[in-house]
């Protein structure tokens, strides 16, 4: 068998004579390629194709055959076909984030610990926060390419030398379930997935008005107790939940800008 990368597999039978020479000739038909383009809804500074960045999100010619496509930490397997063109469109909802306007907000809590006196009215721009808690399996793909790429370029310049940002409890089965928050995470770890998902950490003022809102609300919901809105272990475990909930559950418990679990399973 014959094979070559562009080319369709040529397969032929020969009879080979014992000290002698022979020649042929094999007539190999081109595969030709297909396009791909990529269209977001928020604009993302680097996408990336099967691991590399994409140089152009416009077209790019591909051989036919499944590639792989990474916006932010949002991975799509995309089926590209000969002279075909391929496009894949990835909305915020698809991008699993929420836009927070430019504004105001109550910021503190004057019932609070020293550092969160006094209250203040504070102004931010506007900025996209991710809806959903890190789950594992999006960690895991984190993991996978920074192992396969061994690129510790974009991690915090101060982190040591033996850090390879596998988090504590990785082992544990109840822990690390795909669709469960990531635990056991330090900030050096933090900053390096955010790096990795071409994001960065939001600041304390940003957390907390996609925590709040901007009415200075106590809870994400409001400003009254509800052991249903949450993910919590006081109380003889009312959620009934041995340890962490799924990242998309609780849906009681959203925050105004659409965020889940700003208050509760993680922390």
């Amino acid at each position: 068998g014959l094979h070559l990368d562009g080319f369709k597999e040529s397969v032929t039978e020969i009879d080979v004579v014992a000290e002698g020479r022979q020649t042929m000739t094999i007539a190999l038909e081109r595969i030709e390629a297909g396009t791909l383009r990529v269209e977001t809804a928020i604009p993302c500074p680097r996408i990336y194709l099967n691991g590399r960045p994409m140089e152009s999100r416009d077209g790019a010619e591909l051989p036919p055959g499944r590639h792989r496509v990474r916006v932010f930490d949002v991975v799509k397997e995309v089926e590209v076909r000969s002279k075909q063109a391929a496009v894949v469109g990835l909305s915020a909802e698809d991008l699993e984030m929420v836009e927070v306007p430019a504004g105001d907000f109550v910021m503190g809590n004057r019932e609070g610990n020293p550092e969160e006196r006094p209250m203040a009215r504070i102004s931010l721009d506007g900025y996209w926060i991710d809806r959903f808690e890190v789950s594992n399996r999006k960690y895991r793909q984190f993991l996978n390419d920074l192992r396969e790429s061994g690129d510790h370029a974009r991690c915090h310049r101060s982190e040591g030398p033996e850090k390879d940002h596998t988090p504590a409890f990785w082992d544990d089965v109840e822990l690390s379930a795909d669709d469960h928050p990531v635990v056991g995470v330090d900030w050096y770890d933090c900053y390096a997935y955010a790096a990795w998902a071409e994001k960065r950490l939001p600041t304390e003022a940003e957390w907390e008005r996609a925590a709040r809102g901007d009415k200075g609300n106590i809870y994400p919901w409001g400003h009254q107790w509800n052991d249903r809105s949450l993910n919590w272990g006081e109380g003889g475990r009312k959620d009934r939940l041995k340890l962490t909930a799924p990242v998309k559950s609780f849906d009681d418990g959203i925050s105004p800008a659409g965020c889940y679990h700003m208050s509760g399973n993680v922390w």
